[in-house]
C-alpha cells in the first residue's frame, strides 16, 4: 500500500512538470524504474545495516507517544492515551544498538 501511494505522487509529480508552460518530455516508465530502484536499494542497504548491528550489538527498544490537535496528519489517531488526554496522537518506536547508540 506504501508503494502504491508513493507511486501515485511521483504520478502527481510527473503531471505538474512544466517547463515555460509546455510539459517536460519524460518517460513515466524511466521514472517508475528509478523510484523502484531507489526502494530496493534503500532495503538492501537497511538489511545490511541490521545485520552489521545484530552480528556484536544488544538492541533497545523504545516507544512514546506525541498528542496532536493536527486534523491533516493522516498518522494521528485516537487510541489508549497514558497522559489521559482526550486527543488523537502520534505513536513512535526506536530500536537502536545498545553499545554503538545507532538507530536500527
Amino acid at each position: 500500500m506504501e508503494d502504491e501511494l508513493f507511486l501515485n505522487k511521483v504520478v502527481e509529480l510527473y503531471q505538474l512538470i512544466y517547463v515555460n508552460d509546455m510539459m517536460l518530455l519524460i518517460d513515466m516508465n524511466n521514472i517508475i524504474l528509478f523510484v523502484r530502484q531507489l526502494k530496493d536499494e534503500k532495503q538492501t542497504f537497511c538489511t545490511k545495516w541490521m545485520d552489521q548491528i545484530l552480528e556484536d550489538d544488544y538492541l533497545c527498544y523504545d516507544i512514546t507517544s506525541v498528542s496532536s490537535y493536527s486534523e491533516l496528519n493522516e498518522y494521528i489517531k485516537y487510541g489508549h492515551n497514558r497522559d489521559k488526554e482526550k486527543l488523537p496522537q502520534l505513536n513512535l518506536a526506536m530500536l537502536f544498538g545498545q553499545k554503538g547508540r545507532l538507530p536500527v
